[in-house]
């Protein structure tokens, strides 16, 4: 910024980090995986993604024969890549290899929020801005404005 001489750069601090690694030793009830499953399956798109391949990172335009519905959005997530960024439509996030949408704990880790952070629902999950990008934010102020 030339207001305050120095330009905003805001670099990562190390790789991006995986799905496969961001659900490493998460725990959560069956219950709540199988209730996630249930809710997906009434969803329009559960036909198509069924036919997605396992950890792809596919989307719904790449298996869709015809344009019944949009889906362009629609992903299946890789456990070897980092997480496409998280929106307010739930159905639009596949697991990597279950028929499902994510869970809310599984969303908490993608954007970085801690386990015992209460979440009463998605769009509090992807309205949170996250903690590192916070952190890195907050820190280059520090050093630009108030030092």
């Amino acid at each position: 910024r030339e207001d305050i001489g120095t330009p905003p750069i805001i670099r990562p601090r190390e790789r991006p980090t995986t799905v496969r690694e961001s659900w490493r030793d998460l725990e959560q009830s069956d219950d709540k995986v199988r209730a996630e499953k249930n809710r997906c399956e009434k969803s329009d798109r559960y036909e198509y993604i069924k036919n997605m391949p396992p950890d792809a990172k596919t989307s719904l335009g790449d298996v869709r024969d015809d344009d019944s519905i949009s889906g362009f959005t629609t992903y299946r997530l890789s456990y070897r890549k980092p997480s496409r960024t998280l929106t307010s439509r739930r159905d639009d996030f596949f697991h990597p290899s279950e028929d499902r949408c994510l869970t809310i704990p599984e969303a908490k880790r993608l954007t970085g929020l801690p386990d015992d952070y209460e979440i009463p629902n998605w769009e509090w999950v992807i309205r949170c801005l996250p903690p590192c990008l916070t952190e890195t934010i907050a820190n280059k102020l520090q050093q630009t404005v108030l030092n």
